[in-house]
């Protein structure tokens, strides 16, 4: 008969396992890893009915390489007796539930051969069992991230150990990005070129984000991004957690940013995209607006006394710089006093604009 070690390490694939519940185990026989269980005539805990159940005397260290799974080994101190009840619970450190490793439990009583799901994170033992394998999944990610790790504990009969969950990173990083400024007027999407170093040789994850300058999100564009993997031809909204998968041998990406058109006249404005590769450095690219409103007032109306009947119906005037000062027939432009949109509706409803 044999125990399991104190510290498993696998890189193999987790198998599926069946859901059952009742009572683990085989009557007053101990098992060794080939599944075969004998009788332990020698342990007192067989000849004395009054003897009290086992504790957990240990719970094994396990390393793993991400994506595949946890095998931590359950030593108890005897083999129980009658009947044991072991609770089992995950804790966290710097490894996350649901996003480093699953919630889930799996035991096995042969070795590892077959494995049951842990209902409620509770283990009930028949007499006869010593010790048992309980299996944690990782997950496999796209994020270059250090060596996590994570806790299994077990306790029965007021004892209580636990083990540590190593977890070793299988992401390698990207290669260093490059990335375009953009520009273009208002109304207009604003298309980065974003490429690397060299070809990745990996899958990795790039995280982008957009951060307001002059121009402002919601207002001057929209605080959402697109991707194009073909030149532009077609394209996917990236998640609002600006995360970006970017796959082995792709080396050249676009990435697409909305602007606002609305109907003041404003300067020239700016955003920010910044791109970080994770695990590396934050590269950052410059979006620039240009803005594409001017508004004309009549000859003598002052500019703070402009209505919409004064404002131009195109967008649009070539040659004109905004805020400057001319005469064109008995239109003069004039520095603009900017009307929120239901008045400047409302106005032009009932004095449409004439010109001469």
């Amino acid at each position: 008969m044999t125990r399991s070690s104190h510290s498993y390490s696998h890189d193999d694939s987790r198998s599926d396992g069946s859901a059952h519940g009742g009572w683990y185990g085989h009557g007053e026989q101990d098992h060794d890893r080939g599944g075969h269980h004998h009788r332990r005539d020698d342990d007192s805990s067989y000849c004395n009915h009054g003897s009290i159940e086992p504790k957990v005397l240990s719970v094994g260290d396990s390393r793993a390489i991400e994506g595949n799974a946890e095998i931590f080994s359950v030593i108890l101190s005897s083999a129980v007796h009658e009947r044991l009840e072991v609770n089992l619970a995950l804790a966290g450190g710097t490894a996350t539930a649901g996003s480093d490793f699953r919630s889930s439990l799996e035991v096995s009583f042969d070795g590892g051969g077959t494995w049951a799901n842990v209902a409620c994170r509770t283990v009930n033992l028949c007499a006869g069992v010593d010790d048992f394998l309980v299996r944690v999944a990782t997950i496999d990610d796209k994020l270059v991230e250090p060596v996590e790790q994570f806790t299994l504990s077990a306790a029965a009969n007021g004892g209580s150990e636990s083990g540590t969950g190593t977890i070793i990173d299988n992401d390698v990083p990207l290669p260093a990005l490059k990335i375009s400024d953009a520009e273009n007027t208002e109304s207009m999407p604003l298309v980065f070129n974003l490429g690397f170093a060299s070809t990745p040789i990996t899958a990795g994850t790039i995280r982008l984000t957009l951060a307001d300058g002059s121009a402002i999100a919601s207002q001057d564009y929209q605080n959402a991004l697109d991707v194009s993997r073909d030149g532009g031809t077609t394209w996917s909204a990236i998640g609002s957690d600006g995360l970006l998968t970017v796959a082995a041998g792709e080396k050249a990406l676009q990435l697409r940013v909305q602007t606002v058109d609305d109907f003041e006249a404003e300067q020239t404005e700016s955003f920010a995209l910044k791109a970080s590769v994770e695990g590396g450095s934050t590269f950052t690219a410059t979006g620039t607006i240009y803005d594409n409103d001017f508004a004309f007032a009549r000859a003598g109306n002052p500019a703070n006394a402009l209505l919409a009947a004064d404002v131009l119906g195109g967008d649009t005037h070539p040659g004109v710089a905004a805020g400057s000062a001319t005469t064109s027939g008995d239109h003069q432009v004039a520095a603009v006093l900017l009307l929120p949109a239901d008045d400047l509706l409302r106005q032009l409803a009932a004095q449409p604009p004439a010109f001469a």
